[in-house]
């Protein structure tokens, strides 16, 4: 909606604006999750989310434009059918994955192997058809493609990060739920910061530069964790957070941007929508890896399965930086 009322020459901007409200979730959420943990029991982290959701619904449902209605055209069933079941079905076992540790049993190996056909057999009905549910016809845009790759691998970066750092306060640095989140407030504010500054430099030079510097810093800013030796709940820590925030507002937001940017007013509601499910798919995949590596090595010791986990997450920041590069010189080519 935001990107077909403003075109493409502010959408950095406003992307950026946007960017500021979603921090204040990552920068806040740990806190308040930690107060309802030490006061209430663990169901009220779930409540919780009624009164935000009808709250959300009504000011939706008053102060959201309606939009302007399109050409009515005849649902392709089958199409939403196999998505609307492929991806919850990857997305399940990948967390469930995730959450068994070593364990690769059928539990996680059916969901992903019928998440996989699903999307295979919709990616295959919708490729060129008419009136598809998304127009997947968009990948034939190198600059669009390079977006949208970029965002499944910055995603482990930013969603990988939220699941680790909060088991490294608490694991290594023997801090409590209230602390940890007061801990993680730099990585929100750092992103705060930085967005408005992201959207603009995006609008001026390009979104395809603003993410591989955006990436490349992100990668600068992981390998300190992986490598260690300091307090985790010490300043340098703090520092690091902080300095990542800034880094991963300059990447995701112009990542998105750019796949934004790259397609027809009309073709934003199906680039909203696969950016989106290809970014949640990433972030999933990304967290369940970490979330294996670190079980399997924990036994060993917490600091080095730490480190170790932290070089897996450097790693999906190494190739999220060379896919940065790639955008910038598909977007200089286009």
């Amino acid at each position: 909606m935001l990107g077909q009322a403003v075109g493409p020459a502010r959408l950095g901007r406003v992307m950026g604006t946007l960017g500021i409200v979603m921090s204040v979730g990552p920068t806040f959420g740990p806190v308040l999750g930690g107060v309802l943990l030490r006061g209430l029991s663990w169901e009220w982290l779930f409540l919780i989310n009624i009164p935000v959701g009808v709250i959300a619904l009504v000011l939706g449902l008053r102060l959201v434009p309606r939009g302007t209605k399109g050409a009515a055209t005849r649902p392709d069933w089958l199409g939403f059918v196999l998505v609307s079941a492929g991806i919850p079905a990857l997305l399940y076992g990948l967390t469930t994955w995730g959450e068994g540790g070593e364990e690769f049993g059928a539990g996680v190996l059916v969901p992903l192997v019928a998440g996989v056909v699903l999307l295979a057999l919709f990616v295959r009905r919708s490729w060129g058809r008419e009136n598809p549910v998304m127009d997947l016809t968009l990948f034939s845009s190198r600059v669009y493609t390079a977006a949208v790759a970029l965002s499944f691998f910055a995603a482990p970066a930013l969603f990988g990060a939220l699941f680790l750092l909060p088991l490294y306060f608490q694991v290594l640095g023997g801090n409590g739920v209230v602390e940890t989140g007061l801990l993680l407030m730099g990585l929100g504010l750092g992103s705060a910061i930085a967005l408005p500054i992201s959207g603009k430099l995006t609008d001026r030079y390009g979104a395809g530069l603003v993410a591989a510097w955006g990436s490349i810093a992100t990668l600068a800013t992981t390998v300190p964790f992986a490598i260690g030796g300091f307090p985790p709940d010490g300043v340098v820590v703090q520092i690091l957070l902080l300095a990542r925030g800034i880094a991963v507002a300059f990447l995701l937001m112009p990542a998105t941007t750019a796949g934004y940017a790259a397609v027809t007013k009309d073709q934003l509601p199906d680039a909203a929508a696969q950016i989106n499910i290809v970014s949640r798919v990433g972030g999933a995949a990304g967290t369940a890896l970490f979330a294996v590596v670190l079980a399997n090595l924990l036994p060993a010791g917490a600091d080095a399965a730490f480190r170790a986990t932290f070089w897996w997450l450097t790693a999906a920041a190494a190739v999220a930086a060379l896919l940065g590069a790639r955008l910038w010189w598909v977007t200089r080519r286009a």
